[in-house]
């Protein structure tokens, strides 16, 4: 009897570890990328990082499809480059964390299964980054309440299934691109909220475009 139970003890083992090896290096390297000590003290190791605080694990596959950091005060730093290594996400929300800092990382552009992407109220800053047009699988961007500035780049109108942009409460200037007024009709009815000042000279509180 003895015998057996060392026998199935680590197929239990085995069952209970959902999450896939790379994906919790990932998050590790996520979690220790920034100037806390320990901003996330469920991200235990001896926890399958399925079962960890913001994280959706894909039923079948146990890939990591989500992350959703919010609010989270005490964290602070740049958004770091290992989230790139996240290669099956589908949904991030990095929401109310005024010590995020820094500008979007280029490497944002290789997560190609993204599909929503929230990157709000938070300091980040630098320009509305022209590689988020990379990202063919985006449904959904809202990049509000940050310190974003420069103009809006032309190349997110041509983001096949994008219906909805959020680039309100920035300091964006320039003109809004031409491009959006002409989305891929495969995109549907894009919802486009900008704010602020958004062509120089001319501060407006509240533009909201619906485009069929």
């Amino acid at each position: 009897m003895l015998l057996l139970l060392f026998l199935v003890l680590p197929q239990l083992s085995a069952a209970a570890a959902l999450c896939h090896p790379e994906d919790s290096a990932a998050l590790t390297a996520f979690k220790h990328s920034f100037s806390n000590p320990n901003p996330f003290p469920t991200w235990d190791p001896i926890f399958d990082c399925c079962d960890w605080y913001g994280v959706t694990c894909n039923d079948t596959t146990s890939r990591v499809i989500g992350l959703d950091i919010a609010p989270y005060q005490a964290l602070a730093g740049t958004i770091p480059s290992s989230l790139a290594n996240l290669t099956h996400l589908q949904n991030l929300r990095l929401h109310k964390i005024p010590n995020l800092v820094g500008p979007i990382p280029p490497s944002l552009a290789e997560i190609s299964q993204l599909r929503y992407l929230v990157i709000s109220w938070t300091n980040i800053s630098g320009p509305v980054p022209h590689f988020l047009a990379h990202l063919k699988n985006l449904a959904y961007l809202d990049l509000s309440f940050n310190r974003l500035s420069g103009s809006i780049p032309p190349s997110l109108a041509t983001l096949p299934f994008l219906f909805a942009v959020d680039l309100s409460r920035n300091q964006l200037t320039g003109p809004i691109p031409q491009t959006f007024g002409h989305f891929p009709k495969t995109a549907g009815f894009p919802a486009i909220v900008l704010s602020e000042r958004v062509t120089p000279g001319a501060p407006i509180r509240l533009v909201i475009f619906i485009y069929m």
